[in-house]
């Protein structure tokens, strides 16, 4: 149950003290909403790094992570509470998570994009670099962001 009106949202790097928090949220998104298996959504990385939108109650409303993966760096597990969508949140989480990923001196990230993320990620600058596949109840297009190309002010 959403608690938070939208002046008391706050947008901030998460600490591992909210990794349950994560975790449930997430599995309401891609377990409840779009049918993944709960055992898929954990990210299974020593180097890993959430940004969330938290509310009044510290209750999770939107996350990205981004994290190392064989020597590839990846950005995801992008999703918003479906109470606060259509708002512009969903797009200052991407923007903020994406500015200090590339503030780690990271090169480029990969995407696993759902159709309602590829839009976003493009005009960012990112491209799309493979053939769209279906995963579970969507389908899921691979793109690269590369800091140099990377322009969050682009709407």
């Amino acid at each position: 149950m959403l608690t938070s009106g939208l002046n008391d949202l706050k947008l901030a790097r998460l600490s591992p003290i909210h990794q349950k928090k994560i975790h449930t949220f997430l599995s309401s998104i891609f377990n409840v909403e779009q049918n993944i298996p709960v055992e898929m959504i954990p990210i299974n990385s020593n180097k890993i790094y959430w940004w969330g939108i938290i509310g009044l109650n510290q209750e999770i409303l939107g996350v990205a992570a981004t994290w190392l993966e064989k020597d590839n760096w990846h950005w995801g597990r992008f999703s918003i509470h479906p109470k606060i969508r259509g708002r512009g949140l969903g797009r200052k989480l991407a923007m903020v998570s994406l500015i200090e990923t590339f503030e780690l001196d990271i090169e480029y990230v990969t995407i696993e994009a759902r159709e309602a993320t590829i839009a976003l990620i493009e005009k960012f600058g990112g491209t799309i670099c493979g053939k769209t596949t279906h995963f579970f109840s969507e389908n899921i297009t691979p793109m690269k962001l590369e800091r140099k190309k990377f322009n969050p002010t682009n709407k």
